[in-house]
């Protein structure tokens, strides 16, 4: 099961923690990154989550990514009944390295209506209505139109709002047509209808939908981390918020929680340390007094959880921002596999149950075998430790 995410990050780091939330273990075996422009998916809002990403001209039934993507997004083949695919071998963008940048194979198919008459409608329903929506379209004419044909359409959502109008896709050239703030409801529909001066269908090359993934807290205010360090002498980077989730604060730290400022750190270990004198300080959430713990995904969490591979890939891309703090935006995928470690009996117990007794060897690895399971009715890859594994218990 994959979880794809684009965030922008408020510093120069960030941490990724798994909570156990009373459904099995949490576990992931791949964690991605990959850095992308930060003129790209501009939204007021931290985190967009995937929805869909299509390739909507497909030739084959295979996705695209890297290294056919540069920012590897993974474009999974979808067709329309009742249309026609149009190609090129020419090349797409063939001057252009900016923006969206969607893979040039896309971008080299384009479908569109056998009718010219017929709207093209993506149309989908929110599990929740409540949900926000951003919607990223991507066009490029893969055809060289006749002088006295034209090529012309507006989109539109819902029947209601008219997003663009009298657009017409460039030849051989990348545009992305995007909603400008989010959208929300019952349902959605965006249409891309031709005008009255239109003699063809509209076209579309691919489509990315993303909803909103709010956080409904601030992270810990940075000062008092810097003064935490500083006082304890901690030269690395610190693993995790020690107040976020207000749900799952860190075990003898204290904080307060006012309105939707950050959370102040107040004391450590039951002592204050003079980390937090301003009057935000003062109101002490009753939530902090009794704290569950949530472990940092890099730190033990082989004790809590199970052993799990944590493996970060980066590109390496800085962009300072006008105010002179460095901004990147990154997009984060993970992949969930558990790596069991001998001994751990209650964990050995449910994989016993998740693979079936050990039903099936999918392969070997540096680790040992790895065996087929079901977990929440998703498939999962399940690698068991093997005591004579050269990796060791890492």
């Amino acid at each position: 099961m994959n979880k794809e995410i684009i965030h922008t990050p408020r510093s120069d780091h960030f941490h990724v923690c798994l909570v156990d939330k009373d459904r099995g273990p949490p576990f992931l075996s791949v964690l991605e990154l990959r850095l992308l422009n930060n003129d790209t998916y501009e939204t007021p809002y931290d985190s967009l989550m995937l929805n869909r990403r299509w390739d909507l001209g497909a030739l084959g039934d295979r996705p695209v990514r890297y290294k056919d993507d540069v920012y590897d997004r993974i474009w999974n083949p979808l067709k329309f009944p009742n249309h026609r695919v149009l190609s090129t071998n020419l090349t797409i963008d063939p001057n252009n390295n900016i923006g969206f940048q969607p893979a040039r194979a896309i971008m080299n198919t384009a479908s569109t209506p056998i009718y010219a008459s017929v709207d093209i409608i993506i149309y989908w329903i929110p599990e929740t209505p409540s949900w926000k929506y951003y919607v990223y379209m991507h066009f490029a004419d893969v055809q060289e139109i006749p002088s006295n044909e034209t090529s012309e359409f507006s989109v539109f959502w819902n029947d209601e709002t008219n997003l663009y109008e009298n657009f017409s896709p460039r030849f051989l050239y990348t545009d992305t047509l995007y909603t400008q703030s989010a959208v929300t409801g019952p349902s959605h529909e965006f249409r891309l209808q031709r005008t009255a001066n239109s003699t063809l269908p509209p076209i579309i090359n691919a489509v990315e939908t993303y909803r909103v993934n709010e956080f409904l807290q601030p992270p810990t205010d940075q000062q008092d981390i810097m003064r935490i360090k500083s006082k304890y002498g901690v030269n690395k980077n610190w693993l995790g918020d020690p107040c976020a989730p207000v749900k799952y604060p860190w075990r003898d730290i204290d904080c307060s929680y006012v309105d939707n400022e950050s959370p102040r750190i107040i004391s450590v270990l039951g002592g204050n340390a003079d980390l937090c004198v301003s009057a935000s300080c003062q109101t002490l959430d009753l939530k902090t007094q009794k704290s569950a713990y949530i472990v940092p995904l890099v730190a033990s969490v082989v004790g809590v959880f199970g052993l799990v591979i944590a493996i970060a890939l980066f590109l390496l891309y800085k962009k300072r921002h006008q105010s002179g703090l460095l901004e990147r935006k990154i997009l984060m995928r993970s992949l969930q596999v558990a790596l069991v470690v001998p001994g751990m009996v209650r964990w050995t117990q449910k994989v016993v149950k998740v693979t079936n007794k050990f039903e099936r060897v999918l392969g070997h690895g540096g680790f040992g075998k790895v065996y087929h399971g079901v977990f929440s009715d998703d498939q999962v890859a399940v690698k068991i430790l093997s005591e004579s594994s050269p990796q060791g218990y890492k």
